[in-house]
């Protein structure tokens, strides 16, 4: 069974390939009963959690993975959450005997986490945060949103100390089948690619945008990277060195794609764009 579903991959594979470079205009699929049956036949994504329990939780296998697998067992480090959100892993850190701080450009911290040093800053201009200060620094889901991931990246390694390390993991890729972050409004994959701005605009105003356990008037910025622009920025960086990189591959929805093949034509996209869900990389600062 194994084998067939790679072998149904595979050739999926290769039809989007040869469709994506297929000259053609670009079509959308800017039609109610298109827009129903596609909203009728997926569920969107999992609820996330923003409750207590699912953000103490999801910290508790944040900080168990670091601790074990990034040599983080000896107490007393200096450490950086970038685009902490709720804070929960920074308390579980602080709990294990780390010194920890946290960042993000918007202050919305669980109550718990509210002791813990805060500086409310983007990730693109850490300027009140002195040189070489931390040991590790980690980011979870933040990358995919700053505006400028260079900006972002160069401030990372001017305040990690030399031989410090810098992990980051983040998605869904704005190319990806999740990548406009509307999954909670928009069921279907792909809704950037089906519909045009225009329409999917209209169609948040009229359903409403439920994001980050709160209902908003607009979704997450995003920066659109490609996975290999993100790829190239930490490997073109003279200043650090990569210890590992992982592509998070989503392939579920190809059947979308060949079905509405137009829709992703003209676009410049390549089959890992689509497939990338997210990415984890672990820097070292040279």
């Amino acid at each position: 069974m194994v084998m067939v579903k790679q072998l149904k991959n595979r050739l999926e594979k290769i039809l989007i390939e040869g469709r994506l470079k297929q000259r053609g205009i670009t079509a959308t699929l800017d039609s109610e009963d298109v827009f129903l049956r596609l909203q009728r036949s997926y569920n969107g994504v999992p609820e996330y959690g923003y409750d207590d329990f699912s953000t103490w939780k999801r910290a508790a296998l944040r900080t168990l993975y670091m601790l074990e697998d990034f040599d983080l067992r000896t107490n007393g480090l200096k450490i950086l959450d970038a685009g902490c959100g709720k804070g929960m892993l920074g308390v579980l850190i602080h709990s294990y005997g780390h010194d920890i701080d946290l960042v993000d450009f918007e202050d919305w911290r669980d109550d718990r986490a509210k002791p813990l040093p805060f500086y409310n800053l983007p990730l693109e201009d850490l300027s009140p945060i002195q040189s070489e200060q931390y040991d590790f620094i980690c980011s979870f889901n933040s990358f995919e949103h700053v505006v400028d991931p260079a900006a972002a990246l160069d401030e990372l390694i001017r305040i990690c100390k030399p031989g410090g390390k810098i992990y980051l993991d983040f998605g869904p890729l704005y190319r990806g089948p999740w990548g406009l972050h509307a999954y909670r409004t928009l069921k279907m994959p792909y809704p950037q690619f089906l519909f045009s701005e225009a329409y999917i605009q209209t169609k948040l105003n009229e359903l409403g945008i439920n994001d980050l356990g709160r209902d908003s008037d607009q979704l997450q910025p995003l920066n659109k990277w490609r996975y290999a622009d993100f790829v190239t920025l930490w490997e073109n960086n003279p200043k650090v060195e990569c210890n590992f990189q992982n592509r998070m591959r989503n392939e579920q929805y190809l059947s979308i794609i060949l079905r509405y093949s137009r829709a992703f034509q003209g676009r410049g996209l390549s089959y890992i764009d689509l497939t990338t869900q997210g990415i984890q990389v672990l820097l070292r600062k040279i």
